[in-house]
Protein backbone atom coordinates (compact mmCIF):
# COMPACT_ATOMS: atom_id res chain seq x y z
CA UNK A 1 0.00 0.00 0.00
CA UNK A 2 3.10 1.98 -0.06
CA UNK A 3 5.59 3.16 -2.70
CA UNK A 4 9.24 4.06 -3.10
CA UNK A 5 10.57 7.03 -4.26
CA UNK A 6 14.24 8.39 -5.04
CA UNK A 7 14.51 12.10 -5.79
CA UNK A 8 17.33 14.14 -6.40
CA UNK A 9 17.08 17.06 -3.75
CA UNK A 10 18.69 19.55 -5.99
CA UNK A 11 18.87 20.81 -10.46
CA UNK A 12 22.27 20.16 -10.28
CA UNK A 13 22.29 16.79 -11.25
CA UNK A 14 25.49 15.74 -9.89
CA UNK A 15 23.92 13.05 -7.74
CA UNK A 16 22.96 9.38 -8.70
CA UNK A 17 21.52 6.31 -7.87
CA UNK A 18 23.98 3.32 -7.60
CA UNK A 19 22.16 -0.17 -7.73
CA UNK A 20 25.03 -2.54 -8.13
CA UNK A 21 23.54 -4.75 -4.81
CA UNK A 22 20.56 -5.48 -6.55
CA UNK A 23 20.16 -8.76 -8.55
CA UNK A 24 16.72 -8.68 -9.13
CA UNK A 25 15.37 -7.32 -12.91
CA UNK A 26 15.37 -3.80 -12.98
CA UNK A 27 13.39 -1.44 -15.56
CA UNK A 28 14.73 1.81 -14.66
CA UNK A 29 13.65 5.29 -16.39
CA UNK A 30 15.13 8.77 -15.60
CA UNK A 31 12.96 11.68 -15.98
CA UNK A 32 12.19 14.98 -13.89
CA UNK A 33 8.74 14.22 -13.35
CA UNK A 34 7.11 11.44 -10.56
CA UNK A 35 6.33 8.80 -13.41
CA UNK A 36 6.18 4.99 -12.25
CA UNK A 37 9.02 3.15 -13.64
CA UNK A 38 7.96 -0.21 -12.38
CA UNK A 39 5.72 -0.83 -9.95
CA UNK A 40 8.02 -0.77 -6.95
CA UNK A 41 9.40 2.42 -7.23
CA UNK A 42 9.50 5.78 -8.87
CA UNK A 43 12.48 8.20 -9.87
CA UNK A 44 12.56 12.26 -10.08
CA UNK A 45 15.53 14.98 -11.18
CA UNK A 46 17.57 11.89 -10.93
CA UNK A 47 20.01 11.90 -14.00
CA UNK A 48 22.85 9.66 -12.86
CA UNK A 49 22.52 5.71 -12.42
CA UNK A 50 24.83 2.68 -12.24
CA UNK A 51 22.69 -0.70 -13.20
CA UNK A 52 22.24 -3.85 -11.38
CA UNK A 53 24.03 -7.43 -11.04
CA UNK A 54 20.87 -9.01 -12.87
CA UNK A 55 18.95 -8.10 -16.15
CA UNK A 56 18.46 -4.15 -16.21
CA UNK A 57 16.63 -1.82 -18.72
CA UNK A 58 17.97 1.32 -18.14
CA UNK A 59 16.10 4.57 -20.80
CA UNK A 60 17.44 7.74 -19.97
CA UNK A 61 15.77 11.15 -20.09
CA UNK A 62 15.63 14.27 -22.47
CA UNK A 63 18.56 15.92 -20.12
CA UNK A 64 22.32 15.33 -19.76
CA UNK A 65 22.34 12.12 -18.05
CA UNK A 66 25.77 9.94 -16.98
CA UNK A 67 24.45 6.21 -17.10
CA UNK A 68 26.52 3.37 -15.66
CA UNK A 69 25.72 -0.24 -16.80
CA UNK A 70 25.99 -2.71 -14.01
CA UNK A 71 27.66 -6.12 -14.15
CA UNK A 72 24.20 -8.20 -15.23
CA UNK A 73 22.97 -7.83 -19.31
CA UNK A 74 21.71 -4.52 -19.47
CA UNK A 75 19.41 -2.91 -22.08
CA UNK A 76 20.67 0.87 -22.01
CA UNK A 77 18.48 3.58 -24.27
CA UNK A 78 19.86 6.96 -23.29
CA UNK A 79 17.20 9.03 -24.15
CA UNK A 80 17.22 11.97 -26.13
CA UNK A 81 19.74 14.23 -24.44
CA UNK A 82 23.39 14.11 -24.66
CA UNK A 83 24.79 11.08 -22.48
CA UNK A 84 27.64 9.21 -21.61
CA UNK A 85 27.25 5.34 -20.83
CA UNK A 86 30.14 3.60 -19.26
CA UNK A 87 29.97 0.04 -20.09
CA UNK A 88 33.15 -0.97 -18.46
CA UNK A 89 31.51 -3.02 -15.59
CA UNK A 90 28.94 -5.03 -17.76
CA UNK A 91 28.89 -9.05 -18.47
CA UNK A 92 26.84 -7.76 -21.72
CA UNK A 93 24.74 -5.11 -23.77
CA UNK A 94 22.24 -3.81 -25.78
CA UNK A 95 21.98 0.15 -26.96
CA UNK A 96 19.93 1.65 -27.92
CA UNK A 97 20.74 4.37 -30.76
CA UNK A 98 19.08 7.68 -30.02
CA UNK A 99 19.87 11.36 -28.48
CA UNK A 100 23.47 11.96 -28.74
CA UNK A 101 25.22 9.67 -26.39
CA UNK A 102 28.80 8.84 -25.92
CA UNK A 103 29.79 5.13 -24.78
CA UNK A 104 33.20 4.23 -22.83
CA UNK A 105 34.27 0.95 -22.35
CA UNK A 106 32.12 -0.76 -25.31
CA UNK A 107 35.48 -2.91 -25.79
CA UNK A 108 37.28 -3.61 -22.62
CA UNK A 109 33.68 -4.35 -20.75
CA UNK A 110 32.13 -6.91 -22.72
CA UNK A 111 32.93 -10.38 -23.79
CA UNK A 112 33.89 -11.34 -27.57
CA UNK A 113 30.76 -11.11 -29.68
CA UNK A 114 28.25 -9.90 -26.88
CA UNK A 115 27.98 -6.17 -27.53
CA UNK A 116 24.70 -5.26 -29.54
CA UNK A 117 23.66 -1.53 -30.45
CA UNK A 118 19.98 -1.43 -31.14
CA UNK A 119 19.09 0.73 -34.13
CA UNK A 120 15.79 2.21 -34.42
CA UNK A 121 15.15 3.46 -37.69
CA UNK A 122 17.41 3.52 -41.14
CA UNK A 123 20.80 2.32 -41.53
CA UNK A 124 23.09 4.92 -39.71
CA UNK A 125 26.11 6.86 -41.33
CA UNK A 126 29.64 6.35 -40.76
CA UNK A 127 32.28 7.83 -39.51
CA UNK A 128 35.60 7.87 -37.41
CA UNK A 129 36.63 10.78 -35.54
CA UNK A 130 39.49 12.26 -32.64
CA UNK A 131 36.88 11.18 -30.20
CA UNK A 132 35.86 7.50 -31.63
CA UNK A 133 33.99 5.69 -34.06
CA UNK A 134 30.54 7.49 -34.45
CA UNK A 135 27.05 5.99 -35.75
CA UNK A 136 24.60 9.26 -36.57
CA UNK A 137 20.51 7.82 -36.56
CA UNK A 138 19.88 10.88 -38.87
CA UNK A 139 20.79 13.60 -41.94
CA UNK A 140 21.20 16.33 -39.73
CA UNK A 141 23.40 14.22 -36.70
CA UNK A 142 21.38 15.63 -33.97
CA UNK A 143 21.17 11.63 -32.91
CA UNK A 144 24.53 10.23 -32.45
CA UNK A 145 25.74 7.41 -30.57
CA UNK A 146 30.10 7.83 -30.39
CA UNK A 147 32.07 4.72 -28.86
CA UNK A 148 35.17 6.35 -27.38
CA UNK A 149 37.68 3.62 -27.59
CA UNK A 150 37.05 2.62 -31.25
CA UNK A 151 39.63 4.50 -33.12
CA UNK A 152 40.12 1.19 -35.70
CA UNK A 153 38.60 -1.21 -37.59
CA UNK A 154 36.09 -3.03 -35.64
CA UNK A 155 33.37 -5.53 -36.19
CA UNK A 156 30.23 -4.26 -34.06
CA UNK A 157 26.83 -6.32 -33.77
CA UNK A 158 23.49 -4.44 -34.19
CA UNK A 159 19.95 -4.85 -34.14
CA UNK A 160 17.94 -3.14 -36.68
CA UNK A 161 13.92 -2.81 -35.21
CA UNK A 162 12.77 -1.61 -38.34
CA UNK A 163 13.41 -4.88 -40.28
CA UNK A 164 13.95 -6.89 -37.31
CA UNK A 165 17.57 -8.00 -38.30
CA UNK A 166 20.40 -9.01 -36.77
CA UNK A 167 23.62 -7.70 -38.16
CA UNK A 168 27.37 -8.42 -37.48
CA UNK A 169 28.94 -5.20 -39.47
CA UNK A 170 32.33 -4.51 -40.31
CA UNK A 171 33.14 -0.87 -39.82
CA UNK A 172 36.72 -0.22 -41.89
CA UNK A 173 38.06 3.07 -40.72
CA UNK A 174 40.26 5.45 -43.26
CA UNK A 175 43.76 4.40 -45.01
CA UNK A 176 42.94 0.72 -43.38
CA UNK A 177 42.07 -3.00 -45.62
CA UNK A 178 40.24 -5.52 -43.49
CA UNK A 179 41.39 -9.28 -44.55
CA UNK A 180 38.44 -11.13 -44.61
CA UNK A 181 38.58 -14.83 -42.99
CA UNK A 182 35.99 -17.98 -43.36
CA UNK A 183 35.01 -16.92 -39.91
CA UNK A 184 33.19 -13.98 -40.80
CA UNK A 185 31.46 -15.11 -43.11
CA UNK A 186 30.05 -18.29 -41.50
CA UNK A 187 26.72 -15.72 -40.26
CA UNK A 188 23.69 -17.39 -38.79
CA UNK A 189 20.47 -18.10 -40.75
CA UNK A 190 18.90 -15.40 -39.47
CA UNK A 191 21.66 -12.88 -39.40
CA UNK A 192 24.10 -10.80 -42.05
CA UNK A 193 27.27 -9.75 -42.51
CA UNK A 194 27.93 -5.93 -43.74
CA UNK A 195 31.26 -4.58 -44.67
CA UNK A 196 31.04 -0.80 -44.29
CA UNK A 197 33.94 2.37 -45.32
CA UNK A 198 32.96 4.36 -42.08
CA UNK A 199 34.34 7.56 -44.43
CA UNK A 200 33.17 8.99 -47.71
CA UNK A 201 36.87 9.45 -48.31
CA UNK A 202 37.12 5.53 -50.08
CA UNK A 203 40.90 5.11 -49.72
CA UNK A 204 39.81 1.86 -47.12
CA UNK A 205 39.21 -1.83 -48.43
CA UNK A 206 38.23 -5.08 -48.16
CA UNK A 207 40.79 -7.98 -48.97
CA UNK A 208 39.20 -11.35 -49.89
CA UNK A 209 42.48 -12.95 -50.56
CA UNK A 210 41.84 -15.83 -47.52
CA UNK A 211 38.49 -16.47 -49.24
CA UNK A 212 38.94 -19.82 -51.12
CA UNK A 213 35.08 -20.07 -51.83
CA UNK A 214 33.38 -18.74 -55.05
CA UNK A 215 32.83 -15.04 -54.25
CA UNK A 216 30.15 -12.67 -56.40
CA UNK A 217 31.11 -8.88 -54.96
CA UNK A 218 29.32 -5.73 -56.15
CA UNK A 219 31.16 -2.47 -54.75
CA UNK A 220 28.31 0.07 -54.50
CA UNK A 221 26.99 3.03 -52.19
CA UNK A 222 23.61 1.50 -51.07
CA UNK A 223 22.52 -1.56 -48.53
CA UNK A 224 22.41 -3.53 -51.60
CA UNK A 225 22.54 -7.24 -51.09
CA UNK A 226 25.68 -8.19 -52.88
CA UNK A 227 25.51 -12.45 -52.18
CA UNK A 228 23.69 -13.80 -49.80
CA UNK A 229 26.23 -13.86 -46.87
CA UNK A 230 27.51 -10.58 -47.04
CA UNK A 231 26.16 -6.87 -48.39
CA UNK A 232 28.95 -4.15 -49.28
CA UNK A 233 28.85 -0.34 -48.64
CA UNK A 234 30.64 2.76 -49.23
CA UNK A 235 33.62 0.56 -49.98
CA UNK A 236 35.21 1.03 -53.43
CA UNK A 237 38.60 -0.91 -52.78
CA UNK A 238 38.97 -4.85 -53.06
CA UNK A 239 41.07 -7.73 -53.69
CA UNK A 240 39.81 -10.51 -55.01
CA UNK A 241 39.83 -14.16 -53.42
CA UNK A 242 41.68 -17.41 -54.03
CA UNK A 243 39.08 -19.11 -55.63
CA UNK A 244 36.41 -18.00 -58.60
CA UNK A 245 35.55 -14.30 -57.96
CA UNK A 246 33.21 -12.09 -59.47
CA UNK A 247 33.53 -8.11 -58.73
CA UNK A 248 31.51 -5.63 -60.09
CA UNK A 249 32.62 -1.76 -59.73
CA UNK A 250 30.42 0.86 -58.91
CA UNK A 251 29.98 4.57 -59.99
CA UNK A 252 31.98 5.73 -58.41
CA UNK A 253 36.44 5.97 -58.50
CA UNK A 254 36.88 1.93 -58.02
CA UNK A 255 40.16 -0.11 -57.15
CA UNK A 256 40.01 -3.38 -57.70
CA UNK A 257 43.05 -5.73 -57.25
CA UNK A 258 42.79 -9.40 -58.66
CA UNK A 259 42.94 -12.32 -56.03
CA UNK A 260 45.37 -15.34 -57.18
CA UNK A 261 42.00 -17.22 -58.15
CA UNK A 262 40.28 -16.65 -61.37
CA UNK A 263 38.65 -13.42 -61.72
CA UNK A 264 36.07 -11.87 -63.80
CA UNK A 265 35.93 -7.73 -63.37
CA UNK A 266 33.11 -5.23 -64.26
CA UNK A 267 34.78 -2.17 -63.09
CA UNK A 268 31.42 -0.29 -63.58
CA UNK A 269 30.96 3.31 -65.01
CA UNK A 270 33.30 5.39 -62.70
CA UNK A 271 36.59 6.16 -63.44
CA UNK A 272 38.63 2.92 -61.99
CA UNK A 273 42.06 1.37 -61.67
CA UNK A 274 42.34 -2.47 -61.98
CA UNK A 275 45.20 -4.36 -60.76
CA UNK A 276 45.59 -7.85 -62.55
CA UNK A 277 49.26 -9.05 -61.31
CA UNK A 278 48.59 -12.03 -59.18
CA UNK A 279 45.95 -13.19 -60.89
CA UNK A 280 45.85 -16.89 -62.28
CA UNK A 281 43.59 -15.40 -64.83
CA UNK A 282 40.96 -13.17 -65.78
CA UNK A 283 37.98 -11.41 -67.62
CA UNK A 284 37.15 -8.03 -67.92
CA UNK A 285 34.54 -5.82 -68.40
CA UNK A 286 34.48 -2.87 -70.90
CA UNK A 287 32.74 0.06 -68.45
CA UNK A 288 33.39 3.60 -67.63
CA UNK A 289 37.01 4.42 -67.80
CA UNK A 290 39.33 2.12 -66.35
CA UNK A 291 43.23 1.54 -66.02
CA UNK A 292 44.54 -1.50 -66.11
CA UNK A 293 47.76 -2.72 -64.71
CA UNK A 294 49.12 -6.35 -65.00
CA UNK A 295 47.30 -7.46 -68.02
CA UNK A 296 50.68 -8.79 -69.70
CA UNK A 297 52.69 -9.53 -66.45
CA UNK A 298 50.42 -11.68 -64.11
CA UNK A 299 48.35 -13.88 -66.58
CA UNK A 300 49.32 -16.74 -68.51
CA UNK A 301 49.37 -17.22 -72.30
CA UNK A 302 45.91 -17.02 -73.86
CA UNK A 303 44.12 -16.51 -70.55
CA UNK A 304 43.13 -12.68 -70.45
CA UNK A 305 40.00 -11.97 -71.39
CA UNK A 306 38.40 -8.39 -71.98
CA UNK A 307 34.30 -8.72 -72.41
CA UNK A 308 32.67 -6.49 -74.49
CA UNK A 309 28.75 -5.88 -73.56
CA UNK A 310 28.05 -3.59 -77.00
CA UNK A 311 29.41 -2.96 -80.23
CA UNK A 312 32.89 -3.48 -81.67
CA UNK A 313 35.35 -0.94 -79.75
CA UNK A 314 37.64 1.41 -81.42
CA UNK A 315 41.53 0.83 -80.91
CA UNK A 316 44.17 3.33 -80.42
CA UNK A 317 47.85 3.28 -79.10
CA UNK A 318 48.04 6.67 -76.90
CA UNK A 319 50.60 7.58 -74.31
CA UNK A 320 52.71 4.25 -74.74
CA UNK A 321 49.94 2.46 -73.98
CA UNK A 322 46.82 0.68 -75.62
CA UNK A 323 43.62 1.57 -75.33
CA UNK A 324 40.33 0.89 -76.76
CA UNK A 325 36.31 1.56 -76.28
CA UNK A 326 33.70 4.00 -77.71
CA UNK A 327 32.61 7.31 -76.96
CA UNK A 328 31.92 7.08 -73.01
CA UNK A 329 33.83 3.94 -72.12
CA UNK A 330 37.24 2.98 -72.47
CA UNK A 331 39.74 0.42 -71.61
CA UNK A 332 43.50 1.55 -71.10
CA UNK A 333 45.85 -1.42 -70.70
CA UNK A 334 49.27 0.19 -69.05
CA UNK A 335 51.24 -2.66 -69.49
CA UNK A 336 51.06 -2.70 -73.77
CA UNK A 337 53.06 -0.35 -74.94
CA UNK A 338 53.74 -2.39 -78.68
CA UNK A 339 51.55 -4.64 -80.75
CA UNK A 340 49.73 -7.47 -78.87
CA UNK A 341 47.59 -10.25 -78.99
CA UNK A 342 44.51 -9.92 -76.48
CA UNK A 343 41.51 -12.52 -76.47
CA UNK A 344 37.94 -10.42 -76.57
CA UNK A 345 34.33 -11.70 -76.08
CA UNK A 346 31.68 -9.84 -77.58
CA UNK A 347 28.78 -10.65 -75.36
CA UNK A 348 26.15 -9.40 -78.59
CA UNK A 349 27.31 -12.05 -81.08
CA UNK A 350 28.49 -14.66 -78.53
CA UNK A 351 31.95 -14.79 -80.46
CA UNK A 352 35.50 -15.16 -78.92
CA UNK A 353 38.40 -13.14 -80.98
CA UNK A 354 41.73 -13.20 -80.48
CA UNK A 355 42.52 -9.39 -81.55
CA UNK A 356 46.17 -8.71 -82.85
CA UNK A 357 46.24 -4.52 -81.76
CA UNK A 358 48.99 -3.24 -84.00
CA UNK A 359 50.84 -0.42 -82.79
CA UNK A 360 51.98 2.45 -85.05
CA UNK A 361 54.89 1.82 -86.85
CA UNK A 362 54.84 -1.60 -86.19
CA UNK A 363 54.52 -4.70 -88.70
CA UNK A 364 52.44 -8.05 -87.58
Amino acid sequence: DSELWFVGATAKMNHGIDFGGISDALNITLNTDYKADVDTFRINNIHSIKGGAGLTTITGSDKADTIIAGTGKTTIDGGDGKNLIDLNNSSAAQIVLNGQTTVEGFQTGFGEGTDTVYIKGESPAVDFKADGLTLYYDDDKTKSLTFSDINKTEKLNLYYEQSLKAVAEVFIADDEWYSVTENDLSVRDDSELWFVGATAKMNHGIDFSGISDALNITLNTDYEADIESFRINNIHSIKGGAGLTTITGSDKADTIIAGIGSTTIDAGAGENFVNLEDAESALIQLAGNTTVKGFQTGFGEGTDTIYIDGDPAGVEFKDDVLAFGNSTDSLTMSDITTTAKVNIYHKRREVLNKGVFIAAGDWY
